[in-house]
């Protein structure tokens, strides 16, 4: 479903018989007549070969790095970039 300025509005990822998708702060406001609360209303988080090379990735095309890629105590090296919408994404 495209957003008003075209964009995606709805993206899904599909797996054997589960289906993972996300939209646009738009679709509760047009779907169900809800209108979304202020700031960061959820946290996606996505697995990445490089993170480094992703952030930097992102950061080139415009993204918002929230935080720089870290060590993080449990062994993952993570970083948290924010969405067009404000929304943060965890890169891992």
């Amino acid at each position: 479903m495209p957003g008003r300025d075209g964009s995606a509005g709805y993206v899904g990822l599909r797996r054997d018989g589960a289906e993972l998708a996300v939209t646009t702060e738009d679709s509760p406001r047009m779907l169900a007549g809800v209108e979304p609360g202020p700031g960061p209303r959820h946290e996606l988080f996505v697995y990445v070969n490089e993170v480094d090379r992703t952030a930097s990735d992102l950061r080139s095309g415009g993204a918002s790095v929230l935080r720089e890629p870290t060590d993080m105590p449990w062994g993952e090296r993570v970083a948290f970039v924010a969405d067009p919408e404000g929304n943060i994404v965890g890169a891992g």
